[in-house]
């Protein structure tokens, strides 16, 4: 790695850059050269390969999750929260809403849910949630306390 950041230096100190003259459209005189421009280059093929990679992930995660296996299980409530959200593109009020829940296999998870599915549980409910990888699809509230072995 201490190569590549000493390439890096070298090209960057190739560059032929002279405070007080002007670069602006004369062609004459020094410029980045050949260096500088490999540079910008690169610059913007690492910042491409970056893109590609994040809607890679995002796509294969929305692919895992619409095309899983949706799973129906009993849960205990952990507690709930909001968080105010940055833009009001996929919210009524601008709120995001999360509720947490414990499996019955000890395991722990938080999903983004509806306004109407967070009014419907407080922590302690035992609920029955239906979800698919992390989306979360549907809550459906029991009326009883939750057994011993959740607390």
């Amino acid at each position: 790695m201490t190569s590549f950041w000493t390439a890096i230096w070298e090209i960057l100190r190739s560059l032929r850059f002279h405070p007080g003259r002007s670069y602006g459209g004369s062609t004459s005189g020094p410029g980045i050269g050949i260096a500088g421009i490999v540079l910008c280059i690169l610059a913007v093929v690492i910042v491409v390969v970056i893109l590609v990679v994040v809607i890679m992930v995002a796509v294969i995660r929305q692919l895992h999750n619409n095309n899983g296996p949706q799973t129906t299980e009993e849960v205990m409530v952990l507690g709930k929260r909001v968080v105010q959200a940055a833009t009001r593109k996929n919210t009524v009020d601008g709120l995001w809403y999360y509720i947490g829940f414990q499996f019955a296999d000890g395991r722990q998870q938080e999903f983004f849910v509806s306004r109407n599915q967070y009014g419907l549980a407080n922590a302690g409910d035992m609920v029955r949630i239906t979800y698919a990888g992390e989306k979360f699809i549907d809550l459906q509230r029991r009326y009883e306390p939750a057994p011993q072995y959740y607390r």
